[in-house]
């Protein structure tokens, strides 16, 4: 998907690492990662931003585009298969549906992650101060 996403980009709007992760809805850390990888593969190249020395754009290598050739020539009709039966104003509804939940994610993925923290906290919190119940000692009569 990110070498999609670079293949995508235009002169006018090149791909940098934080365009790739907003694209994907990914996090820029983890784009960080994929992308140092696929440098090391010899996939794509990172060149400094010319208008912005801290930014890097991305572009395909030759071997990038070949691989994404590859890869369209089994992409293709695999994806004909999944979605052949809908029409195309149903795969377009499907597309903005797809795109419009993906872009709540985040808000979605940031509020999990501040409900389960305040639960772990009250949990905490009443393990803390909740009163030591001890058994009663039985009398037992001799």
């Amino acid at each position: 998907m990110i070498l999609i996403a670079i293949k995508n980009s235009t002169a006018e709007k090149p791909m940098g690492v934080n365009q790739v992760a907003e694209r994907l809805y990914l996090s820029g850390a983890f784009v960080t990662n994929e992308i140092n990888k696929l440098v090391s593969d010899g996939l794509i190249e990172k060149s400094p931003h010319p208008g912005d020395g801290r930014r890097v754009q991305l572009t395909l290598t030759e071997h990038g585009i070949n691989l994404l050739i590859r890869l369209a020539a089994l992409q293709r009709p695999v994806n004909d298969a999944l979605f052949g039966m809908l029409t195309r104003e149903e795969f377009k509804l499907l597309s903005q549906m797809l795109s419009r939940l993906a872009s709540n994610a985040d808000s979605a993925l940031k509020l999990a992650e501040h409900v389960r923290a305040t639960l772990t906290s009250q949990s905490n919190e009443a393990y803390r101060f909740e009163p030591q119940r001890g058994r009663k000692k039985q009398r037992t009569s001799r």
